[in-house]
């Protein structure tokens, strides 16, 4: 067109195009379709009207006898695209509910055997008490921060809890049991008295059993730093009476104790 006039026009045309697409549909299926099917949907107005409607994508329409058919026939056709396609006949699997407290198991042991993981050091965030092994929330975050680990800390704060047995199934479970009763497993919370922490808070896990952690060395003494009490709480209208409501916390000892 450069050269052969003074001025040219555009008209937008894709309407037109749209439209095209659409009504030539009845057409074309009339050419293609036998002379005498054509006569048999044409003698019954209702299903003529169905299959027009369904040729123009409004099934769903106002339209009643073919419109299961059409449905079911549109439903296997993307069934059988889709058993085509690579990886279509993969069985999903859901992810393991305690999959990063698993891998955060592991490395916590692996760390306490090589000794990269210090034990019942003054900085040590892995403390061996008379009442089993304190794992220390703040263990959980370098974890996290380490292997740059996609989830929230909680995530495998709580799953690092289910594999060892703290949290029952149930929806009020979890907060529950990380503030009341005596389980093997408890969420729990410290005073720390060490040299470099004196009167430090310490939180985090209590493993009662402490050969669950160290599985390959052998189990270090108790801290004398840390001496447990358990204190009642207050009663709430939101708790039920029960031998197992008792809020454990820990206090440390006397800062003389800790030199040892």
């Amino acid at each position: 067109m450069i050269g052969q006039s003074k001025f040219y026009k555009m008209y937008p045309i894709s309407a037109t195009y749209f439209r095209v697409e659409k009504e030539a549909t009845p057409l074309l299926a009339r050419q293609l379709i036998p002379h005498e099917i054509f006569l048999w949907l044409s003698n019954d107005i209702s299903i003529f009207s169905d299959w027009l409607a369904a040729l123009l994508g409004e099934e769903g329409v106002g339209s009643k006898e073919i419109s299961l058919a059409i449905a079911l026939i549109k439903r296997e056709d993307i069934i059988a695209i889709l058993n085509t396609l690579d990886g279509a006949l993969v069985d999903a699997h859901e992810p393991v509910a305690t999959e990063h407290g698993e891998a955060f198991y592991k490395w916590l042991k692996a760390g306490i055997e090589s000794g990269e993981i210090a034990v019942n050091t003054d900085d040590a965030l892995v403390q061996v008490v008379p009442e089993g092994v304190l794992i220390e929330e703040k263990l959980f975050k370098k974890y996290i921060d380490v292997f740059k680990v996609p989830v929230h800390l909680l995530v495998v704060y709580s799953q690092f809890g289910n594999l060892m047995g703290i949290v029952e199934k149930g929806p009020n479970d979890h907060l529950f049991r990380r503030l009341f009763g005596k389980a093997a497993v408890n969420f729990t919370s410290f005073t720390g008295g060490g040299l470099t922490q004196k009167g430090s808070s310490h939180e985090g896990i209590l493993i009662s059993d402490a050969s669950r952690v160290f599985t390959h060395k052998e189990i270090p003494e108790a801290s004398s730093a840390l001496k447990s009490a358990n204190q009642t709480p207050p009663p709430s209208h939101h708790q039920m009476p029960t031998e197992n409501a008792v809020l454990q916390k820990v206090i440390s000892s006397s800062p003389s104790s800790t030199s040892q």
